[in-house]
Parts: C-alpha cells; sequence; structure tokens
C-alpha cells in the first residue's frame, strides 16, 4: 500500500471507522513511515483544535430570513408578465418592420418554395403546443380540455397562408414567442411549504 492509502486508513481511524485489524496494519506501517506519523500527529493536533471550538447556531431568525428570500424569489417570478407583454409588443414591433418592405414572392422560396410545406407546420401546432403543455406541469385533463382552442391556431393559420403567406410568417412567429412566454407564466408552480 502507498502513503496515499494508508492516509485514508489514518482519516479513517481518526473517525473511528478502522477495525482492529487495519488498525494493527496501519500501527505496523506508522512504526516505518515518518511522513504517515507526522500527518497522523498533525490530524489529530487539527481534530483537537477543532473539537475546542464552540458550536455555532444558525440565529433564532434564520428560518425565517430563508423563507423571506424564497417568498422573494416567487414575487420576483411573478414580474415575468412585465417582461412578457413588452417583448410581445417589441416582437411584433420588429416583425413588422422586417416583413413590411418584404415581397412574398421573395419569401415563399426561403421557406421552402411551396405552400404545403407551411400548412404542414400549421396543422403540427397542436401537436407542438400539446408537448410545452406537458412539459409546462400541465395535467392530461387541462390539456383535453384545451383541445378546441389548441386547434383553432392551426385552423387559423392555414387559411391566412393560403392569402396571405407573410401574415401567415408573421403569425408563426407570434404564436410561438407569446405560446412559451404565456406557458411559462401560466405553468403550475412547486409548492415549497
Amino acid at each position: 500500500m502507498g502513503c496515499d492509502l494508508y492516509e485514508e486508513k489514518i482519516m479513517e481511524y481518526l473517525d473511528g471507522a478502522l477495525d482492529g485489524r487495519e488498525w494493527a496494519k496501519l500501527e505496523k506501517h506508522l512504526l516505518t513511515c515518518a511522513r504517515c506519523s507526522k500527518f497522523l500527529d498533525d490530524m489529530q493536533n487539527q481534530y483537537a483544535m477543532l473539537s475546542d471550538l464552540p458550536l455555532l447556531s444558525p440565529g433564532q431568525d434564520f428560518t425565517q430570513k430563508v423563507m423571506k428570500k424564497i417568498f422573494r424569489e416567487k414575487i420576483e417570478g411573478k414580474n415575468m408578465l412585465m417582461i412578457a407583454i413588452p417583448a410581445s409588443l417589441m416582437v411584433i414591433l420588429v416583425a413588422s418592420f422586417l416583413f413590411a418592405t418584404c415581397d412574398p414572392a421573395f419569401i415563399i422560396p426561403v421557406l421552402g418554395g411551396t405552400v404545403d410545406w407551411l400548412v404542414l407546420i400549421a396543422k403540427s401546432v397542436v401537436g407542438i403546443l400539446n408537448s410545452a403543455l406537458w412539459t409546462a406541469g400541465f395535467t392530461l385533463k387541462v390539456i383535453t380540455d384545451l383541445q378546441p382552442v389548441l386547434a383553432f391556431p392551426a385552423m387559423v393559420l392555414t387559411e391566412i397562408w393560403m392569402k396571405y403567406p407573410t401574415g401567415a410568417f408573421l403569425a408563426m412567429m407570434m404564436l410561438a414567442m407569446e405560446f412559451s412566454l404565456w406557458v411559462r407564466l401560466l405553468a403550475p408552480r412547486k409548492s415549497y411549504r
């Protein structure tokens, strides 16, 4: 055995976790190894110094301070609404400026060249929304109750795409942004009480 292993055995000995047979091996090694003997002396001195120190208590108001901090963090989490609304408005504003001058004939090839591509995406919106709700912690009952509401964006996007491809693209971007923000705001939160 190397000295590193014996140092572990010394720590076990000081913690009272070393059996008699292991102690006999360690004692035999300590008689021949100055390094391990010094390590044992140093550790015994440190243990003695630590045992002389008074035990510190967290204080009577420790629990109240921790709970106050947790509650403050919950309140700050509720302020997400104050971030979600301006962020949504900013997305609409930026998207309007970006696509106001774009010709739909330019956007369609960029998106894949066919109307079917976006219609397929629009029809899969319900599945994406269901996955997001499930991941956020909503129950199956809530998700089932929301199916008529979730089917509506897919129908609207399909209709918009047929008449206004640029508008459908903007609507999909806004829907994705809005939905992710609102799911995060409305997701069930765990109570730590």
